[in-house]
């Protein structure tokens, strides 16, 4: 805290309400650091990655590979199953041996990288003593100061007492916390010791102040920060631009654009961290002398920063106004900014192709591969983002709220998503550029990039459903323990989407294909039994699709994003009448949640009444097929791989219309959530049936299709293939559908309005 005067502003009348405690949720400042580690990190794998193929002889290189290649199934020609995968394993073996040394050099350069981070962090104290000329504030020099100190230490609520240095011959009047856990300081000058005396309540707010920063735990953060950008500086940047000197212009030009995109986003980042640390420390400050102490008169003082746009984010401390403000009025702490949404997009994504070719030496399979990357990159992105959400939805429901908006920050993460591997310094090596955003400058893959942006719109309104459904339910019980357990599930469902997404678009050369595949198989069905248009067929049974749709993780992604909400049912009917100081600053405070309700259980029960019809229709089916069709044809396996086509279109069409009714009745704000829940549970139940009906069957002839023993005889591993399949498209089928009646609810809405209008009734 910097140039404490003795200007006395004018001070405006007290607000009529308690202020709301923003310590209630963790700070973003931690989520940003870690966005920053991530990102940081993964341009540098990249980074020792280029440079390993840049010392590496070409000559050695070529031959390894060329030993690998004769392995391959496809020199060997193998045309056994057991062969094949047997050569398959072999040529990966191998491939991942000769690519040992570039493992090394990633993991040692950024291992260097990490070292060097520390050695700054661990050095920053000591250079900060001898440049400021500090020495140890004794109780023989100052022992009155000595015992206020120990005051507000206690105050602080510290577990420890920092240790107290000063520069008597500064006559400034300014405090600085400094160091890391277990050797933490503040820094006092000559001019503020003597404040002590001279102006005690002054001194009061500015050590209170830097004691904040201790409580706050930003102190740690902010130094490892700054040394975090350095340390980039000379272990990644550094070596890369040498390996560049004989690259000649044009490739110094692709990179620099890059290089400096990356500069700034750390830098920008790194300030951002700079100026909230210093609100959050006046509140904190303020929490022990109340609003109206010697910190108002302190921040008063200061001079009013000048200068445009860039000033401001060039700024260390934000505007003398903005933290006076804070003293009086906490809730604009609690907004939301959808520019720090795109902010974790980029920082999510700019290294994650980096990562993924860290952990491709670990895992063989892409999908995986790439839900494993993923994990390093959704949990941050979704501390960020989800906790914003979440205090802005607390904030709006204490008020008597139910929740705030989320498109904007849903449309914001998702431009950070595009522009993130734009800047990623991976692409400065790819020369057919596959970046989505630079294929979407170029008019193609615009499928893709609606289902990237409808993706993370939805996960955002999905994160805002969480938080009013949770803050609601809970009464006036802490929010700290399901805000975390909520996005933790979070970050699992944004890793899943993540890993398919990815994948299915670096794989859509070979979904063409494996859709001419799907083609063939339809047209041979047909001449048996109705296949339906060849569209539908490939969207349901196509193996490309079904390669990602069966995957493990995403059954349990979408109970998730059906059960989390579901939850905060389990815990209604919270207190509404306990004890909330823990929520406010002030004495007098008071939570006013609105009541939940049947919100959460409405999309339900449209699901189960969805899944029963299902079962009613499976049931009229399987009847007329019994009675409509030989029994030659019905037990061909061209017509039971057609009728096991019909069932999945069934369970489309339930899940379709569970979606569509569950949008257009609900009341939440994001209703294509509901739309998904309803999808979901109308798609287990249709799995039941789907999988339970050859049992059932069996043991009733009229619904049979096939004579067989009265007996369960489908095995466990088809039914786990079937849920995961019905459930994946059914959640596809759910949106479309709510996607429909959205429409549909729009229309009538501007319809009645018009009428409304016409009859001379206001709207």
């Amino acid at each position: 805290m910097s140039g404490v005067g003795s200007t006395e502003p004018t001070e405006s009348a007290a607000p009529p309400r308690p202020r709301l405690n923003p310590f209630v949720f963790p700070s973003e400042t931690t989520f940003r650091f870690g966005l920053l580690v991530t990102a940081v990190l993964g341009a540098s794998l990249y980074v020792w990655n280029w440079i390993s193929t840049v010392v590496a002889d070409p000559a050695e290189e070529v031959a390894e590979f060329r030993a690998c290649f004769v392995l391959s199934p496809l020199v060997t020609g193998v045309t056994d199953v057991d062969e094949f995968s047997a050569a398959s394993d072999a040529f990966t073996a191998c491939l991942n041996a000769a690519n040992r040394d570039v493992l090394w050099w990633m993991l040692g350069g950024t291992a260097g990288l990490v070292a060097l981070t520390i050695a700054f962090v661990l050095a920053a104290p000591r250079w900060i003593e001898r440049r400021r000329r500090l020495e140890p504030l004794t109780e023989e020099e100052a022992p009155a100061v000595r015992a206020r100190l120990r005051e507000l230490v206690r105050e602080a609520g510290l577990d420890e007492e920092p240790r107290f240095l000063w520069n008597p011959l500064d006559q400034t009047a300014t405090g600085l916390a400094y160091g890391y856990a277990g050797t933490y300081s503040v820094a006092l000058t000559g001019g503020l010791v003597i404040r002590q005396i001279a102006d005690p309540p002054a001194f009061d707010a500015v050590v209170r102040h830097e004691l904040a920063h201790i409580r706050n735990r930003d102190v740690a953060i902010t130094y490892a920060t700054v040394a975090l950008w350095y340390a980039f500086l000379v272990a990644a940047v550094a070596p890369f631009f040498l390996t560049l000197l004989d690259d000649g212009g044009d490739g110094l030009s692709n990179l620099s654009w890059r290089v400096v995109a990356l500069a700034a986003l750390v830098y920008g980042t790194r300030n951002s961290v700079l100026r909230s640390r210093e609100v959050y420390a006046d509140v904190r400050a303020s929490a022990g002398e109340g609003r109206r102490g010697g910190l108002r008169r302190v921040l008063g003082s200061l001079r009013k920063p000048v200068g445009g746009v860039f000033a401001r984010l060039r700024r260390l401390h934000p505007d003398p106004a903005v933290r006076l403000a804070a003293l009086d009025d906490t809730r604009p702490l609690f907004r939301f900014s959808p520019l720090v949404a795109f902010g974790s997009g980029v920082a999510a994504t700019i290294a994650y192709e980096n990562v993924v070719t860290l952990v491709s030496f670990f895992v063989d399979d892409p999908i995986d591969m790439r839900f494993v990357a993923a994990l390093a990159f959704a949990p941050f992105a979704v501390g960020i983002v989800g906790y914003g959400i979440w205090r802005a939805t607390f904030a709006a429901v204490a008020e008597g709220g139910t929740g705030i908006p989320t498109v904007k920050i849903g449309l914001a993460l998702a431009a950070g998503f595009l522009v993130g591997p734009e800047l990623s310094l991976a692409q400065f090596i790819v020369t057919d550029d596959d970046a989505l955003l630079a294929s979407l400058l170029r008019g193609n893959d615009f499928p893709w990039g609606a289902a990237l942006v409808l993706g993370l719109v939805l996960f955002s309104g999905w994160l805002g459903t969480v938080a009013s459904y949770w803050a609601r339910s809970l009464g006036d019980r802490r929010p700290q323990i399901p805000a975390f357990l909520t996005l933790l599930a979070g970050s699992a469902v944004l890793s899943a989407f993540m890993g398919v997404f990815y994948v299915a678009r670096d794989t859509r050369e070979a979904i063409d294909f494996s859709t001419k595949g799907s083609a063939l198989q339809h047209a041979a069905v047909a001449e048996t039994a109705w296949a339906g248009p060849v569209w539908l067929w490939q969207a349901l049974l196509d193996p490309a699709f079904l390669v990602v749709a069966q995957r493990p993780f995403i059954p349990p992604a979408l109970a998730l994003l059906c059960a989390v909400p579901l939850a905060a049912v389990l815990v209604g009917g919270g207190r509404r009448d306990g004890v909330t100081d823990w929520a406010f600053l002030d004495p007098g405070g008071q939570l006013r949640p609105s009541r939940l309700g049947l919100d959460v259980v409405r999309p339900l029960a449209i699901g189960l009444g969805a899944g029963l019809a299902f079962w009613a229709l499976l049931l009229v089916l399987r009847f007329s097929l019994h009675n409509g069709v030989s029994a030659e044809t019905r037990a061909t396996d061209a017509f039971l791989l057609s009728f096991y086509f019909w069932t999945l279109v069934l369970a489309l069409a339930a899940q379709l219309a569970a979606g569509a009714l569950a949008a257009f009745l609900s009341r939440n704000p994001n209703r294509l959530v509901d739309a998904l829940a309803a999808g979901f549970v109308a798609g287990s139940l249709a799995t039941l049936g789907i999988v339970g009906g050859p049992s059932v069957a069996s043991c009733i002839d009229p619904i049979a299709l096939n004579p067989a023993p009265c007996a369960w005889t489908v095995s466990a591993s088809f039914s786990w293939d079937v849920f995961r399949q019905v459930v994946a498209q059914g959640a596809l089928g759910s949106l479309a559908g709510g996607g429909l009646a959205l429409g549909l609810r729009a229309w009538l809405d501007r319809r009645r309005a018009d009428e409304l209008s016409a009859a001379g009734v206001p709207g």
